[in-house]
């Protein structure tokens, strides 16, 4: 007799549930130093890039390349995953550097073993209201190797990895402005500008802060731990809460010829007068010290292009008050205490240079005073250039007091 089976399906019909997994489907790590392409966020358009160094997800086993884009500056070095990498590309579709943009390499050899060793080791800063996106390595000590965004209090410049640290020190900070004599102060159309000078010997803490950012942004500067040589001039915008930091220019105590060694202008204050501000005000201190100066060379990428700016409105200034005389450099050297190399590299880079009948001879065109007068009529600066009545500096070995003079210096 057989044997009635119970309704429903058989048992070996019945679906077995599978254990999920998490399968990571094998990825072939890319070779460090090779060619690969990728998109640059500026345009969108494709490029050529090295791979520097790789890292693997330990939860997802994804690999992530650091890269950078051959033939542009190293402030656009980024981490890239790899479905953000292409490997075989037409090469008609690759787009070349432009040398002559603000992006270019600008002369500086492209050394793999010393991108390797100096790549990016901070994406970002937040200092008051502002979130940066850093542009190079930092020697940022060992202790924050873990944050990849740093917090910085706006007036002291000391830096945390979280904002909770951040928080309880602006509790217990009690500066305001930078710990300095104010030597200058303007109001502008948005306010308040104001410079205070920071000796880097009394005030090493607050100096060895400037200098932690300014590498953020600088790639051809090196840190000095020892600030004892420099005096730092900070300009800040001045609010009811205080002085916030914009930027500042360094100067060697010592130095006969430079009149300026490092200058800085962080990002969200780029394109609005201040680098003009801070490089008229390193020329104003010179007349007061009746010392022709010169900035310290190698220059900056931006810096070099600030000067030059410069350099050739003063100078078509200094021409256009001596009713278009004939002067020698040594007489321009006098009034606008530009040294004299430096006025041959302005005019040579114009071409204004030419030699006629046996001698040098600078010859301006309508075209080229409206060329060097264009550049600044364009643009619609916030910060007005160094004016001097508002001055009041001495040098330092005229000061009589070494206690530092807090408020405002305005009569």
């Amino acid at each position: 007799m057989e044997r009635k089976r119970r309704g429903g399906k058989p048992p070996y019909a019945a679906k077995r549930k599978k254990k999920k997994t998490d399968r990571v489907e094998f990825e072939a790590p890319l070779q460090i130093n090779s060619v690969v392409y990728s998109r640059w966020k500026v345009d969108s358009n494709l490029y050529a890039c090295r791979v520097l160094e790789r890292k693997q997800d330990a939860e997802t086993g994804r690999w992530q390349y650091y890269l950078h884009y051959n033939g542009l500056d190293r402030r656009n070095e980024v981490w890239k995953t790899r479905d953000e990498i292409q490997t075989n590309v037409d090469p008609s579709l690759v787009t070349k550097p432009d040398k002559n943009s603000g992006h270019g390499s600008h002369g500086h050899s492209e050394n793999i073993q010393q991108m390797r060793q100096y790549k990016k080791n901070v994406d970002a800063m937040i200092i008051g209201s502002h979130k940066i996106e850093c542009w190079y390595w930092s020697p940022i000590p060992s202790e924050f190797e873990k944050h990849r965004v740093l917090h910085f209090c706006d007036f002291c410049l000391n830096f945390f990895g979280t904002q909770k640290e951040l928080s309880r020190h602006l509790r217990i900070c009690s500066l305001s402005h930078p710990p300095g004599n104010e030597i200058y102060r303007s109001e502008e159309d948005f306010g308040t500008v104001a410079v205070f000078e920071v000796d880097g010997e009394k005030e090493w803490i607050y100096c060895q802060n400037v200098c932690y950012i300014a590498k953020l942004f600088l790639d051809h500067k090196t840190l000095l731990y020892d600030t004892n040589i420099f005096l730092f001039y900070i300009v800040c915008e001045i609010d009811e809460l205080g002085a916030h930091f914009v930027g500042y220019f360094s100067k060697d105590k010592f130095s006969i010829q430079n009149n300026l060694a490092c200058i800085l202008t962080l990002p969200p204050y780029q394109k609005k007068g201040y680098g003009r501000f801070l490089i008229s005000l390193s020329y104003e201190l010179s007349k007061v010290e009746q010392r022709v100066g010169t900035p310290e060379r190698p220059l900056s990428d931006l810096g070099c292009v600030s000067y030059q700016r410069y350099w050739a409105r003063t100078l078509l200034d200094c021409i256009e008050r001596n009713n278009w005389k004939n002067m020698s450099l040594r007489q321009m050297e006098q009034e606008t205490y530009i040294s004299v190399s430096d006025i041959k590299e302005t005019f040579e880079s114009l071409s204004l240079i030419h030699w006629v009948n046996g001698e040098h001879v600078l010859c301006l065109s309508d075209q080229i005073i409206k060329q060097i007068r264009g550049r600044s009529r364009k643009k619609k600066y916030r910060v007005k250039p160094c004016q001097p009545h508002l001055l009041r500096w001495h040098p330092p070995e005229q000061n009589n007091t070494n206690e530092y003079q807090a408020g405002s210096l305005q009569a």
